[in-house]
Parts: C-alpha cells; sequence; structure tokens
C-alpha cells in the first residue's frame, strides 16, 4: 500500500485597501460572539476566502474602530499556490466586496506580518467647515467656527515622544503607552479642515483624543498649558474624543 502526500505551496500576500467604516464593526473580528448589524472588515474578507477555498487567516496593520474609515490599511494572507494570478483573484474580490477596495495584491515574504513590521503608521481627520449633509454625514465631522492659526499651534505639543495614557480609551492592552508622533500638521482645502498625524504607533483612540483636546481648544473650552499639563500626566482635563467619523487611517510604512 503506497501513501502519496501532496504538499500544496502557500505563497503569502500583502494587500493594500480601503473601506468605509460606517459599514462595518470596526476592521476586526471581535473576541465574543455578539450580534451586531454590520460584520467587521476582517469576517466579509475571511467570508470570501473561505468560500473560494484559501486559508481565512488574516492579518492587519492595526485596528480601527466602528465609523473609521481606511484609504491605506494593510492585510496580509496566505493562497494556495494555484492563486497565482493574484490579479484575478484582485479582481475577483473587488467584485464581490461593495464597502472594501483592494487596491493592490502582490506577494510578500513568507513571514511578513503587518502589523509588528510596520514602521510608520499615518491617519487624517477631516473637519468640514459648513454644514455636511446627510449623505455625508459619516466622512466628515462639522466645526463651524474653526481657526486655523490656533490649531497650528496646539497640533504640535503633540509632536515627539510623548506618554499618551491621558490620551487612549480604556481597554487597551498595550504593555507600554509611550509613542512617537513624527508629525503633526493642520491645512485648509476648501471648506476642509485637515488634520495629519504620523508616528510609530497609535493607543486605542489616541488620534480621536488628540483631535477633541484640539478641537476643545479650538472652541476655547480647553488651553495649551491644559494640554501640556495631560500630555505630562500632571492632570487630565479632557476626556472626549473627536467624533470617528472624521478618522482616516491612510499609509503604513515598512
Amino acid at each position: 500500500m503506497f501513501l502519496t502526500i501532496f504538499q500544496v505551496t502557500i505563497l503569502r500576500v500583502k494587500a493594500i485597501i480601503s473601506y468605509d467604516g460606517s459599514r462595518y464593526f470596526g476592521s476586526q473580528k471581535l473576541l465574543c460572539n455578539q450580534q451586531i448589524t454590520h460584520p467587521t472588515v476582517q469576517q466579509e474578507i475571511e467570508s470570501f476566502l473561505s468560500a473560494h477555498k484559501i486559508p481565512k487567516d488574516t492579518l492587519f496593520s492595526g485596528r480601527t474602530d466602528r465609523d473609521v474609515h481606511a484609504t491605506g490599511q494593510v492585510i496580509s494572507f496566505d493562497v494556495p499556490q494555484y492563486w497565482k494570478n493574484l490579479d484575478k483573484l484582485k479582481q475577483a474580490m473587488n467584485k464581490r466586496f461593495v464597502h472594501i477596495q483592494i487596491k493592490s495584491l502582490f506577494p510578500t515574504d513568507d513571514d511578513f506580518h503587518p502589523r509588528f513590521q510596520a514602521k510608520k503608521r499615518s491617519y487624517r481627520y477631516i473637519i468640514s467647515t459648513k454644514k455636511v449633509s446627510p449623505f455625508q454625514a459619516s466622512y466628515f465631522t462639522f466645526f463651524e467656527n474653526f481657526d486655523l492659526q490656533k490649531a497650528k499651534q496646539s497640533i504640535q505639543s503633540f509632536v515627539g515622544e510623548h506618554d499618551f495614557e491621558y490620551f487612549r480609551k480604556s481597554g487597551s492592552d498595550e504593555k507600554t503607552t509611550t509613542r512617537v508622533i513624527y508629525s503633526a500638521r493642520v491645512y485648509q482645502h476648501k471648506e476642509f479642515m485637515i488634520l495629519k498625524f504620523s508616528g510609530n504607533g497609535f493607543l486605542r483612540s489616541q488620534v480621536r483624543m488628540m483631535v477633541g483636546a484640539i478641537l476643545a481648544e479650538n472652541r476655547g473650552d480647553l488651553n495649551l498649558q491644559q494640554i501640556n499639563e495631560q500630555l505630562q500626566k500632571k492632570e487630565k482635563h479632557f476626556t472626549k474624543p473627536a467624533d470617528a467619523a472624521g478618522l482616516y487611517l491612510t499609509h503604513i510604512s515598512y
């Protein structure tokens, strides 16, 4: 009696994806079996992979919360070698998805990990100074009297290495709360104010907490000294994050 073992060669692929966060209950699978209206991005992608006989374990560069969007999220997963035509796989995925787009799909190293090998992450927060329509409400945050010069000053407080323990949402299991913000800037494009942050990593809701503090300072509810005191963990003056709708994960650097 002879036993023949066929080994299927596995290829690891890297994908850059975008998605409408308002359609999903966050990017990654929940740890409990909650009954939810919308699935997660990971669940939808893995449902497709499973239906096409592809191992359905996907890795993400980072977690985005419910209603947070992405234009440059990075994921990886393994495909059998017979799916070596990645253009065909990309087309099939984009034909299936409505609120997710596979922007690029290409082979990568067998040990590639989109989260642990990431060097820099970038986010963008978009504020509209004009009242948004019901069709825009999931994509911009309305703030009518935005003082650009004040925001340019307050956003610089976050640049550098800081312990962001007072600028995160509870429930984070990170080993350290220290992060480095490489750059932070704000600029105007038509009626929109764009806030951009790049850093080596971000805690849960950290970007929304920073934007929330900037908007509070813009309204006069907070001052620069209080922002710096909170950064130095002397006192927690502000704890309300900005709305999730205006936040986009835009780029991951390796």
